[in-house]
C-alpha cells in the first residue's frame, strides 16, 4: 500500500499571549508522529524536501533523519512581475545546473531544493552567476545540520 500524502502544521513561531504561526506542507505520514516532508519550506527553517520528522500537536518537531537536501529561501523586496519572472528564470536555470529544483513559490518568494552533496562553493557560484540580475531578493540557505546552516544576502 502507497503512503498517504497529507498536510501537516509546522510551527513557524509563537507568538504571546497563546498564538502562533504555522506553515503547511505536504508529506508522506510515516507511522505515529513521524512524516516525511515533500516540498521544502518557505518559513520554517531547518529542514528541507526529504527530512524525516517527528511532529508534536503544537507544530514543533525534531529531525528523525536528515534528507541530504539544503532549503534554500528568496524574499523579495519589491519587484515588478515581469522582473520577477526574469530572476525565477535564472535562478531555475541556476538550481538546474547543480540538479535543484525549485519547490515552491508565492509572489514573494521562492523556494528551492538542491543536494547539499553539491558542496556550498557549486550553490554560492551559481547564486552569484544570477546577483546581478538579483539586486531587490535576499536569500536565505539554510537546512542540512545547524552547524552548517547559512543566511545568504544577494545585493541591496
Amino acid at each position: 500500500m502507497m503512503p498517504q500524502q497529507q498536510k501537516i502544521s509546522l510551527l513557524i513561531q509563537e507568538s504571546p499571549p497563546g498564538g502562533a504561526t504555522h506553515e503547511v506542507l505536504p508529506a508522506v505520514h510515516l507511522g505515529g508522529n513521524r512524516y516525511c516532508l515533500l516540498n521544502s519550506p518557505a518559513m520554517v527553517f531547518d529542514v528541507a524536501a526529504g527530512d524525516e520528522i517527528e511532529l508534536f500537536p503544537d507544530g514543533k518537531f525534531e529531525i528523525v533523519s536528515r534528507s541530504g537536501n539544503i532549503a534554500i529561501q528568496f524574499f523579495k523586496k519589491s519587484v515588478e512581475e515581469s522582473r520577477r519572472a526574469d530572476l525565477k528564470g535564472h535562478l531555475v536555470e541556476a538550481f538546474a545546473r547543480i540538479g535543484g529544483w525549485l519547490d515552491g513559490e508565492s509572489p514573494s518568494m521562492l523556494v528551492f531544493t538542491v543536494s547539499v552533496g553539491v558542496g556550498f562553493p557549486s550553490i554560492e557560484r551559481e547564486i552569484s552567476r544570477v546577483a546581478s540580475h538579483m539586486r531587490r531578493w535576499n536569500g536565505c540557505m539554510g537546512t542540512c545540520t545547524e552547524q552548517m546552516a547559512r543566511h545568504h544576502s544577494i545585493g541591496g
